[in-house]
């Protein structure tokens, strides 16, 4: 399976920090399957993911369903193998629940994930140490906006330390644990978009989220540009750094 042309077919409009993100995890989540014998995968709550980080887990024939309060969710989607959305999740437990940005904002997340899973549990959550911080600090201090990005919450859960201490005390025994989502550039959390408008008070040229882009010229570039610059993700002489790079971390663990 091409992880990445399952990607970018269908999160291109997305933009490439987003299109990169979701091919590193995709990668992961990939090698990750090839790991652990599942069958029933939940993804927990999926504010930002809006699900489509499920699409591995779709091509592998794994039964994926997706829990998220906001039941508008499952009518944004525009990919054509879809999930099952899960309105209310019952007495069921799945083999791997996973979350991906939600626990350090809401941090019984890793509570309701214990409760679901009878076997592994998956969580990734911003990273504290990312050099871009300051700059989402000074946009928000600039444009004067209450911060609605995955980038806030609590900052133990933001640190690989504090998400094990977290998950130890649900019961949940961490097995790996890791960066992710490792590019050059910074996590800023806020788009160029968001900058203009809120900082500038300029309007974008363009919406790049008005339409679904299908420009095969553009998927393929893409491609070659996250190929480029996953560098400092792929190379074990950089592994040091990961913590200043990383956009996010996670930690796998099984529960007890």
């Amino acid at each position: 399976m091409n992880v990445k042309k399952l990607i970018i077919e269908n999160t291109l409009d997305e933009g490439l920090g987003s299109v990169y993100e979701r091919v590193m995890l995709g990668e992961f989540l990939e090698n990750l399957i090839g790991e652990i014998i599942v069958s029933s995968i939940l993804e927990y709550e999926c504010p930002f993911t809006k699900g489509y980080d499920n699409l591995v887990f779709l091509k592998k024939g794994k039964d994926v369903s997706v829990y998220d309060r906001s039941l508008d969710l499952k009518n944004l989607w525009k990919f054509k193998e879809k999930p099952k959305f899960v309105p209310d999740l019952g007495s069921k437990k799945y083999n791997l629940v996973w979350n991906f940005a939600a626990a350090q904002i809401t941090p019984e997340v890793i509570n309701q994930m214990r409760k679901y899973s009878n076997k592994y549990v998956l969580v990734f959550t911003p990273n504290l140490f990312n050099y871009g911080a300051v700059f989402h600090f000074g946009y928000h201090l600039f444009a004067n906006k209450v911060c609605t990005h995955a980038e806030r919450g609590s900052r133990a859960l933001r640190t690989i330390l504090g998400l094990k201490n977290a998950m130890r005390k649900e019961r949940i025994k961490p097995l790996k644990s890791g960066y992710i989502d490792i590019p050059w550039w910074p996590d800023t959390a806020a788009s160029f978009a968001e900058v203009k408008r809120n900082v500038f008070k300029q309007s974008p040229a363009v919406d790049y989220n008005s339409k679904r882009s299908t420009d095969l010229r553009k998927a393929e570039r893409c491609l070659e540009l996250v190929d480029k610059w996953s560098f400092l993700e792929r190379k074990p002489i950089f592994r040091p750094v990961s913590f200043v790079f990383a956009h996010h971390q996670f930690v796998f663990g099984e529960v007890e």
